[in-house]
């Protein structure tokens, strides 16, 4: 899975580059932000693609990083989910607690590319 990290002011922003699909796997994404975590980053935002679709099984990681952001004092945002994003998290309840951003431009004025991993 390819995934760029940049910094949007505060935010650590990881930027998935495929689409998430049924077997998709995500924990390569769950270990970027436990790392930013233990490097003191307490404000995190994602970014999907267009046509990701969340399966069960990355429910489940997105679960447990929401989990670990929120205890470590941490906010964790989503720029520019889609539809079905949105749906599926506003079933279990996930569109409460996690913050939506139309755009970067909502997070703050800049953007400053740090890397990428594949």
């Amino acid at each position: 899975m390819d995934i760029s990290t940049s910094q949007v002011g505060s935010y650590r922003l990881f930027s998935l580059e495929e689409n998430l699909s049924l077997n998709s796997d995500i924990s390569k994404l769950k270990e970027l932000i436990y790392h930013a975590l233990d490097e003191g980053i307490r404000s995190i935002a994602l970014r999907f693609t267009e046509h990701s679709y969340l399966s069960t099984r990355t429910i489940a990681v997105l679960v447990t990083c929401f989990e670990e952001v929120k205890d470590r004092g941490g906010r964790l945002a989503i720029i520019n989910p889609n539809e079905d994003i949105l749906d599926v998290l506003g079933m279990i309840d996930l569109d409460r607690v996690v913050d939506y951003y139309p755009s970067e431009n909502m997070l703050t004025g800049t953007t400053k590319e740090i890397s990428s991993h594949s």
